[in-house]
């Protein structure tokens, strides 16, 4: 490939069994079959065999310290930066953590390296907020996912949904509707929202039952599975609520393809993943984030919750518990049709080569306002 079209990606985690971060094999594919690419990673686990780029890890899965890992970074980011180098980086591109962009800019921008961030999270602290001085683009998922301040420089670029492992899949209910939330067991989660609201709607008769799945990966994580294990206790939904553990990465689609609907009622400023997942599946996806609201609205059923309260996500749920044989698939297909135009893994990777190209911040290929 020429020049101009190597990219170092940067990342947290090359490990395809990592319960969060196992996507970015996914990505890191996408993008190798349009550049060039070199992955730096702190650490490299399980590494999988045919992908499609060099990889270099900084050491932290064989016990080294932040120092000397930090020392490996720089002279890797010296490397691939050098002038002359055959095949000299055009672009650097830091995913999810604004200090590996703040970290290389002093060596790879006087060097006329283009620097990218992709975030696309709820929360933001300095080092965010000095990654976007130093960025030449901000990449996130659509507007409204990125907390920063960035200005010109964000583009929304889509979510990077492979929607060939996430193909739509029609369904047919029989019996109690069956609802999925997947996601850490964070409190922005608001998990207890759809707990009570489960609660709710079982209370007026209706047969609902609701599974979450996710990791518990810090001490405030492990600290709010209890305090939902409590929850369900109290209100007696031990046979309808279950509370499990992370999926291995490729049981993912065929979890949600055996739900009846997704539940995402996760704080606005951030875009989960797991609900463009479910959308390509063809799964209505109740949710509570005005990020995806321009996704989900427009449709036969009333998928966005403004509020959200428990009692605002009731009405939701028992409209789907109502609704026509054939709605819910057809809601689905045309939410898979929303994701293959502007959250597809290629549409995403496509964006990031244009930027790494130098395109314009503010010109990729523009995202689809839904219902605008």
């Amino acid at each position: 490939m020429s020049q101009a079209s190597r990219l170092v990606f940067v990342t947290q985690v090359i490990d395809p069994a990592h319960p969060v971060l196992g996507i970015t094999l996914d990505l890191v594919r996408a993008l190798g079959a349009q550049l060039d690419v070199t992955v730096i990673a702190n650490s490299v686990s399980g590494m999988p065999e045919g992908l499609p780029a060099e990889v270099i890890s900084l050491g932290k899965e064989s016990g080294a310290p932040r120092s000397v890992r930090t020392a490996r970074y720089l002279r890797a980011v010296e490397t691939v930066t050098r002038h002359g180098l055959a095949g000299r980086a055009a672009a650097l591109l830091a995913h999810m953590c604004p200090i590996y962009l703040t970290t290389a800019a002093p060596i790879a921008k006087p060097r006329g390296v283009r620097m990218l961030l992709w975030y696309a999270q709820a929360g933001a602290d300095r080092w965010l907020r000095v990654a976007e001085l130093a960025a030449d683009a901000v990449l996130t998922s659509m507007p409204g996912a990125y907390p920063g301040r960035s200005g010109t420089k964000l583009v929304p670029i889509g979510q990077a949904i492979d929607t060939t492992r996430f193909a739509f899949t029609p369904r047919q209910r029989s019996g109690a509707l069956q609802l999925l939330a997947i996601g850490r067991t964070a409190a922005v989660k608001r998990y207890e929202v759809a707990i009570r609201a489960v609660a709710e709607v079982r209370g007026a008769g209706e047969d609902v039952r609701l599974t979450i799945l996710g990791p518990s990966t810090t001490p405030g994580e492990v600290a709010e599975r209890a305090r939902l294990a409590t929850l369900i206790e109290q209100l007696g939904l031990e046979e309808a609520v279950q509370l499990g553990g992370p999926l291995p990465r490729e049981q993912v689609p065929a979890a949600i393809a055996g739900c009846d609907a997704l539940v995402n009622v996760t704080a606005s400023g951030s875009a989960d993943k797991s609900a463009f997942e479910a959308m390509a599946v063809g799964r209505p996806v109740l949710t509570a984030n005005a990020t995806l609201a321009t996704l989900v609205d427009h449709l036969a059923l009333p998928l966005h919750v403004p509020g959200p309260t428990a009692r605002d996500l009731e009405g939701a749920i028992r409209a789907l518990v109502h609704a026509a044989p054939g709605v819910a698939n057809q809601v689905g297909w045309e939410l898979h049709q929303r994701v293959l135009a502007s959250h597809s893994l290629e549409h995403w990777a496509a964006q990031v080569a244009g930027q790494a190209s130098g395109l314009a911040p503010g010109t990729a290929s523009p995202l689809h306002s839904w219902g605008r």
